[in-house]
């Protein structure tokens, strides 16, 4: 497989005159001079009787980070199905820790105790300062039944967001579509769900919540949003050529459950360069000269093994032969001497064709 590309030149001292050839945090702030409140995680999935801590952060009129004021929580819940609850299946303390369930004082120290509602919260905090009320961001809460496992897989797909073949790597830029499942092992929740105590269980995708997406290495692909419902699958878009893995959690930071799956941005195949406007056929050895003290800008055509044409903004390494004689920086050559010299450009890990094994 082709990965680089040699274009070689001859430069020389003209016999008169030159020729150039162009190309190309926190602030000092007060209590008195806040005006917002962000509460934070923005959506977190708990098991029953889980518990999480919401922070919170003030800001002042330029956007500076002050002393958070004294908060009180408020949850708006509602139970999943949609009916009324007999107790509020998620509760909130006046230190912002979060319990999906009912906080239980009967028996020191007090701790959250699981209902047998399960259902979403709407988390606020309000305070007053100098008299006026500020109310903060939302923290929305879904309380399930307990998960023990996740799985990420590519999903069916959508209109903007297609699912590739199978088993295939994504060109870059073109999308594909992963959703989150989750699993319990609790034979009292598989028995609620399913009506049987057989496990493991799938939970029902609208009973979760949100689900927290990445994709490792960065370079490889993007997510399209950090944080999509479980119901909603996650659209990746391909980037850097290489081999990452899309990763899914469920719960709050510190014991979310985790799971991952492979992708693939098709690796580059071949790579033709010659000068800038000025394009000849690939697979052919490109020669030409220019004035010492000139520049000379270079383009690389890249090609991955789909066949498809990669953008220029594909991140390939540049040599020269001869640095004495002539310098090579993003595609642009500065002749310094008399000389001859090949320029090169690769396709190289960490940047490009990224985790491959064996590299390519």
């Amino acid at each position: 497989m082709r990965q680089f590309a040699l274009l070689s030149f001859l430069f020389f001292l003209p016999i008169m005159g030159t020729t150039s050839l162009g190309c190309g945090g926190g602030g000092g702030g007060t209590t008195s001079s806040i005006v917002s409140i962000t509460l934070s995680p923005t959506a977190v999935s708990l098991n029953r009787g889980a518990t999480a801590q919401v922070t919170a952060q003030a800001l002042d009129s330029n956007n500076n980070v002050v002393a958070a004021p004294a908060l009180a929580f408020q949850a708006a819940t509602q139970c999943i199905p949609a009916m009324p609850c007999d107790t509020p299946p998620i509760t909130v303390s006046n230190t912002g820790l979060i319990c999906a369930g009912q906080w239980d004082a009967s028996v020191p120290p007090i701790k959250c105790q699981a209902t047998d509602n399960v259902g979403t919260a709407t988390i606020t905090a309000t305070a007053s300062v100098n008299g006026k009320i500020i109310t903060s961001s939302a923290v929305v809460v879904t309380d399930h039944e307990r998960i023990d496992s996740v799985r990420v897989a590519s999903s069916g797909g959508t209109p903007d967001c297609p699912a590739p073949p199978a088993n295939a790597c994504v060109s870059q830029s073109d999308k594909a579509p992963f959703q989150l499942q989750a699993f319990s092992n609790d034979p009292a929740a598989c028995q609620r769900i399913n009506g049987s105590a057989s496990t493991p269980c799938q939970l029902p995708a609208d009973t979760v919540g949100s689900v927290n997406w990445s994709v490792s290495p960065a370079q490889v692909a993007t997510a399209d949003a950090a944080i999509h419902a479980m119901t909603d699958p996650v659209c990746v878009t391909a980037a850097a050529p290489g081999e990452g893995v899309v990763v899914g959690s469920v719960g709050p930071s510190g014991s979310a459950i985790t799971g991952s799956a492979a992708f693939t941005t098709c690796p580059v195949a071949s790579i033709h360069v010659h000068q800038k406007n000025t394009p000849t056929p690939p697979d052919t050895d490109t020669f030409f000269t220019a004035p010492v003290g000139s520049t000379v800008p270079l383009v690389a055509d890249v090609v991955d093994s789909n066949g498809t044409s990669l953008s220029s903004t594909t991140a390939l390494t540049w040599f020269t032969s001869q640095p004495a004689l002539a310098s090579v920086s993003l595609g642009t050559v500065g002749t310094i001497a008399p000389g001859f010299a090949e320029i090169t450009a690769a396709c190289l890990p960490p940047s490009c064709n990224v985790n491959f094994t064996p590299p390519k």
